[in-house]
Parts: C-alpha cells; structure tokens; sequence
C-alpha cells in the first residue's frame, strides 16, 4: 500500500520507498522531463511517476513541486540518535543544493546534520569524498569522534604535513584544520584527488577576510570542487561587510565583485575612522547569504535558562595607580589624534593588562597582583558547586590564575595557543568525564565546536574584543546536553571592561571604543571619575 507523503498536491510514496507518484493534475507538465518520469493513470488518476531520486527531488523543487526530500524517508539514520526534527530539515536542505550556508546556532547540532547528509549522498552515489576543514580545538573531539561514534563504516584521515600518500585512500572523510590550507604541498594534493567533490568548512566566519592565503587556496580548490557548505553560527561577528568573502565562495553572483562596493551598499562612514551599519545591512546580508538554512537555539532546543552577572572587584592600590596613569596618558593620546582605529585594540589592552594584574612589555611580563579578582574567582568557585571555566584574554593571565588554583590545591588545567591538539583533547575529554574542576583558557583557542557541558559556570576575568569569540566561548556550556541553568559571570574592575562587556552582550561593534569613552563624547564618562 503506497504511503502519502503530501495531500496537496497528492504525493505517494511506493512500498520499496523507490519511486513516487505526483497528480498531474495539480504540477507543471514538464514534470515530465525528469529522470525516469512517466505519466500513468493510478486509480483512475493521472500521475506522473518516477524514481525517488535527490537528483528529481532537486529537478522537482526548481519547479516549485513540494517534493519531500528523499533523506527523510529513504535513509536509515547512521549513528546512536535519531535527528530532532531541525537536524532532519538541515541534512535535507543540505541534498537541495550543491552550494550553501548553514547558519544554525551554536550548539544545534549542525555537526552531525552535515555528516547524515553527507553519508546520505554518498549512499546514493552522488558523492565519493568529503574534505572538512575545521579549528584545531574541534578536529578531534568533534568532527572525529562524531564520524566513529556515529558513522563506524565510514573511515576517516586526519591530514597533516605534505599528504602525498593521501591520493588514491578510501578514506571518506579527510579532517584537517584551517591553516593546513597554507600548505602549499598539501594544496596540491587535494587539488589532484579526482574524488573529492565536497568540502564542508565549519566556523567559516573564519574566511571573511579574502586577501589571505588560505581563503584564497580555498578559492582555488571550490573551482574544482562542486559542492561547498559552510558552517557558522555568526557569519558577521563584526560587520555586514564580513558577509562579503563568504558569499563570493558560495553564490558569487549576489554580491558585487569588488569589496568596497559592498561595503558601500552595507555601511556608511561617520568620521575619519568610524563606520557604522546601514539601516537595511541585514536585510543585504540576508540576500547574500543564501542559499542559507538557520534555526536557533530557541527554535529547535528546549535549552535551561542562561543568566549574564556582573561582579565588581576593586584594583588593588599599584593597580588603581597605574591604571590611572595609562588612562591619563590614553586622553593625551587621542587628544593628539595619535590613536586610531587600527591601534585602539592595542591600546586598550593595556588598560585591561592592568586591571588583569598582568603587564606585558617588550616581552617580559610584570606581575602586579589582582588580589581582589582572584578572591572573586576563589568564591565562585566555592558556590558553583561543580566544574567551571575561566576565560582569560591573554596568555600570561591564563599562567597567571593557573598558578593561583594550583597554589590553592585546585585541580586546573590550563590552555593557550601553545597547547598541543593530544593535550588539550585530554583536558577536555577529563572535564566532561567530571575529573577536573577548572579549565582556564584563552577563549580563542577552545572557542569553537567543543562541548563542555559538564560545566554551568563560566568566569570571564576580562572581556575579549571579538563578538564572535565571545559568543563561540559562551556556546561550550550553553548548547545542547545542558541540563542546568548556564551562569556567565563578568569581572569587572575598570570602565572600559564594563563597557566592553556591554557592548559584547548587545553585539555592539568594538571599533571606536575607546575614542567615545575617552574622546570628549557626550556619552562618555567624565576623566575625573577614573580608577582611584
């Protein structure tokens, strides 16, 4: 007895799950020009029917037939989970179309979507080998342990160095970080693997800048390759002109062929230095962003409530004093018009390397003791009743709070960009399993992909300048798996954290920070209420 997969128009599906029947009646004739299509009459009906193929599934949706996508009723879902009903829709739209966007938010799930959908076609022969490219931090504990959890007859390689054994393996999935796309040899390579006929980026807001070599390597091999889907959460962590490189990799033909013309469809200049979004940048991002599929996290997740605290610690006297004296010598500065936008970051990074108690200079690092932050974290600690993690922006800090919990017998682990990818998979994989109780870390190196669940608490001991590394660090705790309620808290022991940790939450662009707290802004605070 044939299944309906729709009433309007009457869609059957046959018993074997091979061939459909559509009501000729109800669709365009030309219907009939798909594979395999032939025109009957079925109960006294005339139907068009045909093999239940991506290939007519795709031909069926260029004409506007609401064919269901063959992966919901053809495929036995690989793996240990049945997909929710938002990872069933990514992995089908993932088998519409050769080029697009996932932008699901963090902790969706997108993983595991991308990968049905990538063993569904190649089940069907569409597809033979996938490259993926991902951060270091996700290599592992993500893309691999999804691929042997969920897919045991698929085999996997992770590349590394020149990969001139690679041409010619049966791997299915060949995993390797971002930057391995600099490597010329290993370029050249994957530029000569006839098979390889998808490439799947993740967090590949990474790409937006496209004068690098490895978007411009990436560029090369999509010229080759027919099928790309790019993975991320917040493909404009910055700008609306963010969305511009990406979209030249997937649909070059929606946005302009030169960057500034894009930017001058999406931004407008206030200032010498300041650039400012246009009314409808969203909406133009929209429309270059696509073909695109999204679902967030309220949409699909019945996720516990997260809540954003601050929590004031006060400077000790060195602190306070030296605090005092950069801030009164970044006035001067920009009174002297010497700090632009291309130099405030580093500026600034003083000011927070102050209320860190960490100073770096020339090299060497001055330790100036942030005993009240420290006690902050001693308490939360205490309270949290559980494993916790502690971001901190620079790696002498991260040496710095480390040292403090393992002086006070706290079982920590901590991570910088000069972690190995074995090392820091251990720290992870003992986090999750409950036998560590801190990580502290530089966000940027465990930003993406990686879950740790296992944690309610986090610790920002100073904020970050990046949007989209501040939201990827929050998204470790506050995805799926999480059973509690998600705590962020905020240190704060100067304005300028409290103003950056304000404008990360609203998503505020960073750019010009400093010029209207310190510039003479009207919003600004007044000089005389420094720290003090």
């Amino acid at each position: 007895m044939p299944t309906i997969l729709r009433k309007d128009p009457l869609i059957l599906l046959s018993d074997d799950g091979e061939r459909v029947a559509i009501d000729a009646a109800s669709v365009d004739d030309r219907l009939g020009a798909l594979t395999g299509a032939m025109r009957i009459p079925l109960n006294g009906r005339p139907m068009w029917v045909m093999p239940y193929t991506t290939a007519n599934f795709r031909a069926a949706h260029t004409l506007h037939i609401p064919l269901p996508a063959p992966i919901r009723h053809r495929y036995k879902w690989s793996g240990r989970y049945k997909p929710m009903a938002h990872q069933a829709s990514t992995a089908a739209f993932c088998t519409l179309f050769d080029k697009l966007f996932i932008l699901n938010d963090i902790g969706t799930g997108k993983t595991l979507s991308a990968l049905w959908a990538a063993d569904f076609l190649m089940r069907e022969g569409a597809i033979h080998k996938v490259l993926i490219l991902s951060t270091l931090s996700t290599l592992t504990p993500v893309w691999c342990t999804e691929i042997f959890q969920h897919f045991p007859h698929r085999r996997f390689h992770m590349l590394h160095g020149a990969g001139k054994k690679l041409v010619g393996e049966d791997a299915a999935f060949l995993i390797m970080n971002h930057d391995g796309l600099r490597n010329t040899a290993l370029m050249a390579t994957l530029a000569s693997d006839k098979m390889l006929d998808l490439v799947i980026v993740d967090e590949a807001a990474i790409l937006r800048n496209s004068r690098t070599k490895r978007y411009k390597a990436l560029g090369q091999i999509l010229k080759a390759v027919p099928r790309a889907w790019l993975m991320t959460a917040t493909p404009t962590p910055n700008n609306p002109t963010d969305a511009w490189a990406q979209a030249r990799l997937v649909n070059p033909i929606a946005v302009p062929r030169f960057f500034q013309d894009f930017q001058a469809m999406t931004m407008r200049k206030e200032g010498m230095f300041k650039w400012v979004p246009k009314p409808d940048a969203a909406q133009i991002v929209h429309r270059a962003l696509q073909p695109a599929i999204r679902f967030t996290a309220a949409d699909c997740l019945d996720l516990p409530p997260i809540s954003y605290l601050s929590r004031h610690a006060d400077m000790s006297s060195e602190q306070a004093a030296l605090y005092a004296q950069m801030r009164r010598t970044l006035v001067a500065e920009i009174g002297e018009h010497t700090i632009t936008a291309a130099n405030e970051a580093v500026k600034g990074n003083k000011l927070l390397q102050c209320a860190c108690g960490v100073l770096l200079d020339d090299g060497d690092t001055h330790t100036i003791h942030a005993s009240a932050k420290m006690a902050a974290v001693m308490e939360i600690l205490e309270s949290a009743g559980g494993p916790v993690v502690i971001f901190a922006p620079f790696k002498s800090v991260v040496a710095y709070i480390h040292a403090r919990l393992v002086a006070a017998k706290i079982g920590a682990e901590a991570i910088t960009g000069e972690t190995s990818r074995g090392e820091r998979d251990r720290v992870f994989a003992a986090f999750q399993r409950g036998d560590l109780q801190v990580i502290v870390a530089h966000p940027a190196t465990m930003s993406h992909g990686l879950t740790l669940t296992a944690s309610s608490t986090m610790i920002w001991f100073a904020p970050v300048w990046s949007n989209e590394t501040y939201e990827q660090a929050v998204g470790r705790l506050y995805r799926k798996g999480q059973t509690r309620h998600v705590n962020i808290v905020h240190l704060e022991s100067s304005e300028i954290e409290t103003e950056m940790y304000g404008r990360l939450r609203e998503r505020k662009r960073m750019q010009g920070l400093l010029l209207s707290m310190f510039g003479g802004d009207g919003d600004a605070p007044a000089i005389d209420k420094a720290v003090g």
